[in-house]
């Protein structure tokens, strides 16, 4: 019988519907990247000199809603930690990104936020190339040998059956595969608070057809592709190899510039996906034509703006605008919400960050004195005070994040707390000094 040649496309297969269980090992077996004996064997600092030790410590160390910790490797008790957000490094770096944008991009004008949204992007572009402890590759490589592995049980029960039908491996690799889904929704979910809050400071909001999550998503993936680009192919991109010169300083942040390749992709995707807020309605539709003059009206307006004075000078049907806005009040709040853009479902995130929420009441904060300073009757003629949606809304989120220290984490609201956010909402859309009652002692820019 004639041999035939060895088809790389079958060792390929083989690759990926056995190499999850090579690379994670059976328990007890010495088998895998990191088995016990080996890990005991490299005398590395913080990690055991005796195997007993290391697979106990393992199995010790494995969260209780995985398989049975018993059936556990190193390998897994590495990768569930690596797939946990809170764990991982995740969650702080995105709590200390808030922090910087509470510090840092908030007090800035708006057309130097673009600036400073690079430089953010920037800082987590750069820890990927710089850092000793991120796993940026590892976290891929396994997350994607864990995917094939599920996607290959067919082939394995045709070639293995009884090795297929008691699968340890299977068990671990959809375990972690539903981890690393889960940090993907933690860290997408954080980060379109971040870019719902930049784009409310950029004046921006996202186009029709476009939403906040999709955007982050879509910028994401520039991310994560820029990156694994780099690291391939780092020729093409020096500005994040190291050795490089270390990126300048922008003078008016002092952060590194955002000049490099990914960042300034992603955020030319974020401007392409949206559009400014004031210009953002169809000038074609009904309430596109209204607000959109409505708003240029108040810029300079000395009194309420009036929807009739509009409907007059436009071939807008009054009936129709009427049953859209039965008040002046109510067109002015239109325009209210039409320029805040993407500003809801904030009270959940403050208090799930509690800590890292003051930069989101700075953000809105800072929004209100400008678009006081911007459209000085716009908020009055609103009625945004008390008793508004819109007012209680931001009140909530702001009493919630200002009592993080005298309630804990249950989220609890003294009524102290819900009147001093009040005044803050109340003073900044008046003009004044809100931080000074925000947090006392601090002066405003």
């Amino acid at each position: 019988m004639a041999r035939s040649a060895l088809d790389p496309n079958a060792v390929a297969r083989v690759i990926a519907a056995y190499g999850f269980d090579a690379l994670r090992g059976r328990t007890g077996s010495g088998t895998g990247a990191v088995p016990a004996h080996r890990l005991a064997s490299l005398n590395l600092d913080g990690t055991p000199t005796d195997k007993r030790t290391v697979a106990k410590q393992a199995a010790a160390g494995i969260p209780a809603a995985a398989p049975p910790a018993g059936s556990a490797t190193p390998f897994d008790f590495a990768m569930s930690a690596l797939f946990d957000w809170s764990r991982n490094g995740g969650q702080a770096s995105f709590e200390a990104a808030l922090e910087i944008m509470g510090e840092v991009v908030v007090p800035l004008d708006p057309e130097e936020i673009h600036g400073a949204m690079a430089s953010l992007l920037r800082i987590t572009v750069q820890h990927e190339f710089d850092s000793s402890d991120a796993r940026f590759l590892t976290g891929f490589a396994v997350q994607d040998l864990a995917l094939e592995y599920v996607r290959a049980r067919g082939f394995r029960q045709l070639t293995d059956p009884e090795e297929a039908t008691s699968d340890e491996a299977l068990t671990w690799a959809t375990w972690l595969v539903e981890q690393r889904r889960q940090e993907s929704r933690q860290t997408s979910a954080a980060y379109e608070t971040v870019l719902s809050l930049a784009l409310l400071l950029m004046r921006r909001r996202p186009k029709p057809g476009y939403t906040v999550p999709q955007i982050v998503r879509a910028a994401q993936s520039l991310w994560i592709g820029g990156v694994h680009r780099a690291f391939l192919e780092p020729d093409e991109y020096p500005e994040y190899g190291r050795g490089a010169p270390p990126s300048p300083v922008s003078e008016v942040t002092g952060l590194p510039l955002g000049d490099g390749q990914i960042e300034g992709a992603m955020l030319d995707l974020i401007v392409g996906m949206t559009e400014e807020s004031l210009f953002s309605v169809n000038e074609a539709g009904l309430e596109g034509r209204l607000l959109s003059e409505g708003l240029q009206r108040y810029r300079t307006a000395n009194s309420i703006v009036s929807l009739d004075s509009l409907t007059a000078l436009s071939d807008v049907d009054a009936d129709l605008a009427r049953d859209r806005y039965p008040t002046d009040r109510d067109f002015a709040s239109g325009c209210l919400r039409w320029l805040a853009g993407e500003w809801e479902g904030f009270a959940t995130f403050a208090v799930q960050f509690r800590s890292a929420a003051v930069a989101a009441v700075d953000a809105l904060l800072e929004w209100i004195s400008s678009v006081h300073r911007e459209f000085p009757l716009l908020l009055s003629s609103a009625g945004f005070s008390r008793g508004d949606a819109a007012f209680d809304e931001i009140a909530n989120f702001t009493a919630v994040v200002l009592a993080r220290t005298a309630h804990g984490t249950t989220g609890s609201v003294a009524p102290d707390d819900l009147r001093r956010a009040r005044r803050c909402i109340e003073a900044a859309a008046a003009g004044e000094d809100w931080r000074a009652i925000a947090r006392p002692g601090r002066r405003a820019r």
